[in-house]
């Protein structure tokens, strides 16, 4: 629904282009030139061929490695709901925006601050002192409200924050697969710095490090690193979906990987509690993926899915009788 509103909000401003195009334009003329922020761009091309910071993420083994982009690339088409590439230089600027109300540094307005409070109203009760608006989360769990907007794709997580009673923002962006863990000690030790709060974020921080690494060990121990033959008989070579498409399973003596149009990676085997046996991704950024072996009607199957969704892929042959 984001990404529809701010396509049609381009289409306003620039009815004779494509909504891409237009969008991409609109941005520009609208708030990151006003904003001063040119680091900032819609377009990977630019992004990756600049000074930039390339994803990182641990492998099973928890060794640290580059993470693949690819998957990034299928952000493009929904870049109104977070698809832009920046800075932490050009992210401020944006959250200093936020502290003046729509004002700029000259003394203009760039936007009523009628329409970017609004931004800001309670909306969805996330918990018991948090609240989603339009894009931006207040939060008030430490006593102190804040407002902040996540981002997320593999290998990077970024935040900012705008502390309205201090007149106070900060920006954290992150180039690891982990990353996403400083976030809230980040913002813990900003309050506690300004209004002399316990010491917590530290502590937090380092439980959560040992938390995840514990994790990991667990999880390394129910792998089967590269699957052994008897899992590697339950996986065929290439498989479709009606809705997710088609997926290839490319075999290299041992090693397993799983290929999709926006991604691909090694797989490891997992003997699951039920008796059944899942694919698990072990490249980083990959590690949601739960594929798990069966069969239907004589034909093998991969499952996946999430909380509301079931997705089976089912074995395309690859002979056909004459």
């Amino acid at each position: 629904m984001a990404s529809a509103a701010g396509y049609i909000g381009a289409h306003i401003v620039h009815p004779e282009r494509e909504l891409g195009a237009a969008y991409d334009a609109a941005m520009l003329e609208k708030v990151f030139g006003p904003l001063g922020m040119r680091d900032t761009t819609f377009s990977m091309a630019r992004a990756l061929a600049a000074n930039h910071a390339s994803p990182h993420g641990k492998d099973v083994d928890g060794k640290l490695q580059f993470a693949s982009l690819d998957i990034a690339y299928a952000v493009v088409p929904f870049r109104p709901q977070g698809g832009a590439w920046s800075s932490p230089h050009d992210m401020i600027l944006y959250v200093r925006n936020e502290l003046t109300e729509g004002v700029l540094p000259n003394g203009r307005r760039l936007v009523s601050a009628s329409n970017l409070l609004e931004r800001r109203r309670r909306g969805v009760p996330l918990g018991e002192d948090q609240w989603y608006g339009m894009g931006l989360v207040e939060d008030a769990t430490w006593g102190v409200s804040f407002i902040d907007h996540e981002g997320d794709i593999p290998g990077y997580h970024s935040d900012f924050f705008v502390i309205p009673s201090a007149q106070v923002g900060a920006v954290i962006l992150t180039n690891s697969e982990n990353g996403y863990v400083m976030r809230r000690p980040f913002i813990r030790r900003l309050l506690e710095i300004l209004y002399d709060g316990r010491e917590e974020a530290a502590g937090d921080l380092k439980a959560r490090a040992e938390q995840m690494e514990a994790e990991r060990v667990e999880l390394r121990r129910r792998l089967t690193v590269p699957p052994a033959p008897a899992d590697l008989a339950r996986i065929g070579s290439a498989y479709t979906n009606p809705e997710l498409g088609k997926l290839a399973v490319e075999k290299d003596g041992a090693t397993v990987r799983v290929r999709a149009t926006a991604w691909s990676s090694a797989v490891a085997a997992r003997h699951n509690d039920d008796g059944t046996t899942s694919f698990i991704g072990i490249d980083p950024g990959i590690d949601w993926l739960n594929l798990v072996a069966g069969s239907s009607a004589g034909t093998q199957t991969l499952t996946t899915g999430d909380s509301q969704h079931t997705y089976v892929f089912t074995e395309v042959p690859t002979t056909a009788a004459r």
